[in-house]
């Protein structure tokens, strides 16, 4: 990126920000409801696909009549989607977290262009920005506050070769006994092996409507919005849904055995026994076929690739021009094709892009599933 573009997002960084900050404290018309725009990004993309993906979306977030098959809350004309959080089911935290929220995007120029949010990136600033998701599910910012909320067991297990943290980092893994209401927590503790100094924590809860949250702790045990990477690859909370998609994930190496901790195979089992439980509870409950069919899910994240990484047929629907236009516009920037999703065509970067939106946007974060150079945090006040 030249230096023109540099200076030019820096002009809106600040400008966007300063907005913010204003129509947060004055609310836009009602807050509770709010209009989502689909715009087309490649050529098998259609207005069912991203029904599908609001409704991962808001079930991620903790919504439970979304899963109902009449859908209450949701009504759809296309290219917009309309949601109206107070009949979602929503605890009273993640309202009112959402209507700060939707304050900012209904007050941005973004939003007064069309009458409504980028689906894409609502998307990316409630599950893929990290301290807006944490406000919205509730997350504790402390790791000790989980030993109030749950009732751990006192064997844990140890992972010596783990797939997510760095070799030379072992896993020591707690976990609650399942409660009332389907509750319950895993702890994994990142330590050193030849100390057992503590590095860092990943933590992921079991959400009423058959979901999981997640949440980084830092060694200090201070919520953090995303892993150190000399210590984990476990990324920003989005990559742990990514990952785990809709369960708890086995174990996929082999491990040794450490006394005073589950053999591998007890841990293996524990796990094992804990998935099945909780996807007999997400059979039960989940009456949605968009919901039931769990593969689903991929829906939405090809909802928020496409906005990070947009295509010019995207940005013409965005800005309101044509194809032809939007490449002429764009013709010094570089492009590429999805490594895991090639069908998506022709893209761009998001960061790129921005400095020729025709009207002033609020910055999405750099990344969605790993921590980047900005990460949005219009809820800390």
């Amino acid at each position: 990126m030249n230096t023109r573009i540099y200076i030019f997002l820096a002009i809106i960084v600040i400008y966007s920000l300063s907005s913010c900050s204003n129509t947060v404290i004055e609310e836009i018309d009602d807050a509770s409801t709010i209009n989502l725009k689909w715009n087309k990004s490649y050529t098998e993309d259609n207005f069912e696909i991203q029904k599908i993906a609001t409704d991962w979306c808001l079930s991620y977030l903790g919504a439970t009549t979304a899963e109902q098959i009449e859908n209450k809350g949701i009504t759809y004309n296309n290219p917009i989607i309309s949601i109206n959080i107070n009949e979602l089911d929503f605890d009273d935290n993640t309202i009112t977290q959402l209507k700060k929220l939707h304050n900012v995007f209904k007050a941005s120029e973004e939003y007064k262009a069309h009458n409504a949010f980028d689906l894409g990136k609502y998307i990316t600033m409630t599950l893929g920005s990290s301290y807006h998701y944490y406000k919205i599910v509730g997350t504790p910012e402390h790791i000790d506050f989980y030993t109030t909320l749950y009732h751990f067991n006192e064997l844990k297990g140890y992972v010596n070769n783990s797939s997510i943290s760095l070799p030379e980092i072992h896993r020591v893994i707690t976990y609650s006994k399942l409660e009332a209401q389907k509750k319950q927590a895993f702890i994994a503790q990142e330590i050193n092996p030849n100390t057992l100094e503590t590095k860092e924590f990943e933590v992921f809860q079991r959400m009423s409507n058959g979901q999981l949250k997640f949440a980084i702790y830092s060694v200090h045990g201070d919520l953090i919005p995303s892993s150190d990477k000399t210590v984990s690859n476990a990324g920003k909370p989005a990559k742990c849904l990514w990952c785990h998609e809709t369960g708890i994930q086995p174990l996929f190496t082999e491990q040794d055995d450490f006394s005073n901790y589950l053999s591998h195979e007890q841990l293996k089992d524990t796990l094992s026994f804990y998935n099945t439980e909780l996807r007999n509870y997400q059979d039960n409950i989940w009456q949605n076929p968009n919901i039931q069919n769990k593969q689903l899910h991929t829906n939405m994240e090809l909802s928020y690739i496409s906005y990070m990484e947009p295509s010019a047929e995207r940005l013409a629907s965005e800005w309101n021009i044509s194809i032809t236009e939007v490449e002429n516009l764009l013709v010094n920037l570089p492009t590429h094709t999805h490594h895991e999703f090639p069908f998506l065509g022709t893209l761009y970067h998001r960061t790129d892009v921005i400095p020729f939106s025709p009207y002033t946007v609020i910055l999405p974060p750099s990344y969605i599933r790993e921590i980047g150079d900005y990460e949005p945090n219009l809820l800390d006040n």
